[in-house]
């Protein structure tokens, strides 16, 4: 997928990234949590049946959430560690604008999945790790916001020295409509996992 200019990528403006690197998937996986669990300063949560449902699509991974969106305070580290890397020069001379404070309660959902990625016989994973709410009013941290983020999680992995190429910084609007990634498959995925979770709690209350 090559960014560029599209109608789709006006509208669909969600941000996603999607790297190469030299781990096996469930380390790949793993890495990511601990990076969203480090900004949040907070465990994440799971929704329940995500990882199943990504399995059926040769996907090691799962949706985390947050209770309280913690981003906001942490979100000046967070640009100059984007300053201090060679990988998005275009980003370094762009101030971002710090989220504006709130109090209001509300939860970040970040996807990450996984899989094998060919690289002369030694570990490797394609990733890919987006923002995943379905909306976005009235939270203080924007679609733009979670773009830094995504491009520092980058930046931990090139030095952690993982990275086995340039990283991609996608919008939605770059993916192909019938891609697993896209939105409203996200969402499809998201309510098969609460049916599932549904139905396995009434086989449990059941016996």
């Amino acid at each position: 997928m090559t960014p560029g200019f599209s109608l789709r990528r006006l509208v669909f403006r969600r941000r996603y990234l999607h790297a190469l690197v030299a781990t096996d998937p469930h380390e790949a996986v793993t890495r990511c949590i601990n990076y969203w669990a480090s900004r949040w300063r907070s465990t994440p949560v799971e929704t329940p049946g995500m990882r199943e449902q990504l399995a059926q699509h040769g996907w090691v991974g799962t949706e985390i959430a947050d209770g309280l969106d913690t981003l906001g305070g942490l979100f000046s580290t967070v640009t100059d560690a984007i300053a201090r890397s060679d990988l998005f020069p275009q980003s370094a001379s762009q101030p971002a604008s710090q989220p504006a404070a709130t109090a209001r309660y509300q939860t970040s959902r970040i996807l990450i999945a996984a899989r094998p990625w060919s690289a002369e016989g030694r570990p490797a994973s394609e990733v890919w790790c987006f923002d995943t709410r379905v909306s976005q009013r009235n939270t203080p941290t924007t679609k733009e916001d979670v773009g830094h983020y995504l491009q520092d999680l980058a930046v931990t992995l090139q030095l952690d020295e993982l990275l086995l190429a340039q990283p991609e910084l996608l919008f939605e609007g770059d993916l192909p409509t019938d891609h697993l990634f896209a939105g409203r498959n996200v969402i499809a995925m998201r309510q098969a996992a609460k049916k599932e979770s549904r139905r396995k709690r009434r086989r449990f209350s059941e016996n």
